[in-house]
């Protein structure tokens, strides 16, 4: 039985491939309609000018041909070809009279019947301009306890964008790819992505911008005598503080701790604001650098000693 089912089986798979091919050769040889989706490229407008609505990337016809003709197709680059080197002003164009931009070969013989969808487009046309956007990081950087993050600067700090006009006039800023770093303590930069608003109609003139983060150590310091202001003292007073300086222990970074001045530091009482003839104590205003915090003050609260001229 073995031997007798390998002798049949040449037989009938060779009946088999006959059979494909003659179905083939007929069927090829019949016309069908048939749908296709056929990319649309907007190849020009006038000089200066640019979508500021996205148009359909592609469109459903319909064609009649061969069934040969019809495979044969599908290797074939077709497209429609939108070309409008003086158009300045949106309008609506009737895709089916653009029809002939698809470059089908002749000897295909086929025909193109109809637009299905989509069957006219949108062209809203706006003016194409260029303008500096600043950068602005998305995501966070966490930073390991005992450090701080002083800040981070952006190399550009502002880049290009172009497009149509009353899209680009909208936009406030350029964010970056989301970061997420945690546990830093040691300063650093990284190269990170910008993201395209709108691809489709906005042009990046950098795809990534250079980021460096300035991290430090944590630490603290007693700064001295510190001058006490008082302020807003009428014309006909002499207002003295008690006592007159002070001492404040601040929190930063360590280079700009290190670095800080008791100058910088500014101490203020509004003496307009504050003043009540039966109150002893008041609080100062502190008003300290950036990046810097501070934890106490000694003394917390001062005394005023008021006089008439």
């Amino acid at each position: 039985m073995k031997g007798l089912s390998k002798r049949n089986i040449k037989p009938l798979i060779g009946s088999v491939i006959v059979s494909i091919v003659l179905w083939v050769m007929v069927a090829t040889e019949k016309n069908y309609d048939y749908q296709i989706t056929v990319p649309i490229e907007l190849v020009r407008l006038a000089p200066q000018r640019t979508l500021y609505e996205p148009i359909p990337k592609t469109a459903l016809i319909e064609v009649r041909g061969k069934g040969r003709s019809l495979l044969v197709i599908w290797f074939y680059d077709l497209k429609f070809s939108l070309d409008f080197p003086e158009l300045k002003l949106s309008t609506t164009i009737d895709l089916e009279q653009y029809l002939s931009t698809l470059d089908i070969p002749g000897a295909l013989s086929i025909e193109i019947l109809r637009v299905i969808e989509p069957k006219s487009i949108d062209l809203k046309i706006d003016k194409l301009v260029e303008m500096k956007k600043p950068v602005v990081l998305a995501g966070e950087v966490l930073i390991e306890d005992g450090y701080t993050l002083i800040d981070y600067k952006f190399e550009p700090d502002s880049v290009e964008i172009s497009g149509p006009y009353n899209l680009i006039r909208q936009i406030q800023n350029i964010r970056t790819t989301t970061l997420d770093l945690k546990e830093q303590k040691i300063s650093f930069s990284e190269r990170v992505n910008l993201v395209n608003p709108q691809p489709e109609l906005m042009a990046l003139r950098e795809e990534a911008v250079d980021v460096r983060f300035t991290i430090q150590r944590l630490v603290e310091r007693v700064l001295y005598d510190i001058p006490i202001n008082v302020i807003n003292v009428p014309k006909n007073l002499v207002v003295e503080p008690v006592p007159q300086r002070m001492s404040l222990r601040v929190k930063g970074g360590e280079q700009i701790v290190a670095d800080i001045k008791s100058d910088e530091i500014s101490t203020v009482i509004n003496f307009a604001k504050q003043y009540k003839v039966d109150r002893e104590d008041y609080g100062a205003e502190i008003i300290i650098p950036e990046n810097v915090t501070w934890i106490e003050s000694i003394p917390k609260k001062f005394k005023l000693k008021v006089k008439r001229k």
